[in-house]
């Protein structure tokens, strides 16, 4: 007679430790994976945030009904954004953009702005 009884009970406990670590590892990379979609979300809030308000403060800037030292708050469905327009030559406005998300995300842009030719000269997303 063979003596077989024990390599059960210690296979069936090395497989369960197999089996726990191998959860316990997916569990980490799930949890990561939900971190990093929220913050890609937030990312993207606050990019479509401070391009609604780029487009809000060009059009202002065309139509004329924004010079040097205006400044302002445009709320849009996400969060609110800040602009403060400044002449920085005789021909050229930088528009500073400061972006607050509900989420807790914030962002900033600088535009610049040729008003004699009415049209963009440089978009910065800091």
């Amino acid at each position: 007679m063979r003596r077989e009884g024990g390599y059960i009970t210690a296979f069936s406990i090395i497989i369960s430790l197999i089996l726990i670590s191998v959860t316990l590892f997916n569990i980490r990379i799930l949890d990561s994976e939900r971190k990093f979609l929220k913050k890609r979300v937030v990312w993207f809030k606050v990019n479509v945030t401070l391009e609604l308000a780029r487009g809000e403060v060009f059009d202002g800037l065309q139509s004329g009904s924004l010079r040097s030292g205006d400044d302002g708050s445009l709320t849009f469905q996400d969060g609110t954004a800040g602009y403060l327009v400044t002449q920085i030559s005789e021909e050229v406005y930088a528009v500073h953009f400061n972006v607050q998300i509900d989420d807790t995300g914030k962002g900033a842009g600088l535009m610049y702005y040729n008003y004699v030719n009415k049209e963009v000269i440089q978009w910065v997303v800091m």
